[in-house]
């Protein structure tokens, strides 16, 4: 039990200090990726010419900064999805599995700050990496982003 505890805690202690080494950091655009408005998305799967998408969508910000990045199998999220501010800043790094959360679901306000550092699996919170006591949560002066997303509505109990 003892073994499992600090495995546990070792494996924290990793995630937050590679944190800032998320990939979203180092990205870089595919060049057989497609804008996002190419594809289309019927009953929950997304298509490019009427064949489910397998690849990578992305979207840019009038200043043709990355806005969003998204991948999929077969027409399913499956992979890393990205979002930045248009200052190019961290916004959003999060994985799915055949169209559920897996893996580590992070964001970030526009100065850095954590809002959320959380672990998905087949869909489900699994863990909250963050502690409740931890206020680095609270909205900093200049802060103004809502995350609206499967995740925060499931986190939330929406």
């Amino acid at each position: 039990m003892i073994r499992k505890v600090m495995i546990i805690l070792t494996m924290l202690l990793a995630i937050q200090l590679f944190a800032e080494k998320l990939p979203i950091e180092v990205f870089e655009l595919p060049k057989d990726a497609v804008r996002i408005d190419e594809l289309k998305t019927i009953d929950g799967r997304t298509f490019l010419n009427d064949e489910p998408y397998t690849g990578v969508s992305y979207d840019r910000y009038e200043n043709d900064k990355l806005k969003e990045v998204t991948t999929y199998k077969k027409g399913m999220l499956c992979g890393p999805q990205y979002e930045w501010y248009e200052t190019g800043e961290k916004l959003l790094s999060t994985n799915y599995k055949m169209g559920k959360l897996n893996g580590s679901y992070t964001a970030w306000y526009l100065n850095g700050v954590y809002i959320y550092n959380l672990v998905f699996r087949d869909g489900k919170l699994n863990y909250d990496t963050q502690l409740s006591e931890d206020d680095s949560r609270e909205e900093t002066d200049g802060d103004e982003v809502e995350l609206d997303t499967e995740a925060d509505n499931e986190v939330k109990g929406k």
